[in-house]
C-alpha cells in the first residue's frame, strides 16, 4: 500500500473518531487492520484491541470503563 492510501486511511479514521468513541475495522485478514489501529493509537490517548488475540477480561474491563 502506498504512503498517500495510508494517509487517506488514517485521515479516515480520524474522522470517524470525531463523532464516534469506538470506530471498527473491519477487512480480509493481513491487509493491514493491525497497523492501521497502532499507527492511529501511537501518540494518542487511544487504545486498541484486537478481539482474536485480546484478554476477554480486559476487554469487558475497558468496555466498562469506557460507558
Amino acid at each position: 500500500m502506498t504512503t498517500i492510501a495510508r494517509r487517506s486511511l488514517l485521515a479516515k479514521v480520524e474522522a470517524r473518531f470525531r463523532s464516534n468513541p469506538v470506530v471498527l475495522l473491519l477487512g480480509p485478514r493481513q491487509c493491514g487492520k493491525t497497523t492501521l489501529a497502532r499507527r492511529f493509537a501511537a501518540g494518542r490517548r487511544a487504545e486498541y484491541f484486537d478481539l482474536e488475540r485480546q484478554e476477554p477480561r480486559r476487554f469487558r474491563a475497558a468496555i466498562r470503563i469506557s460507558f
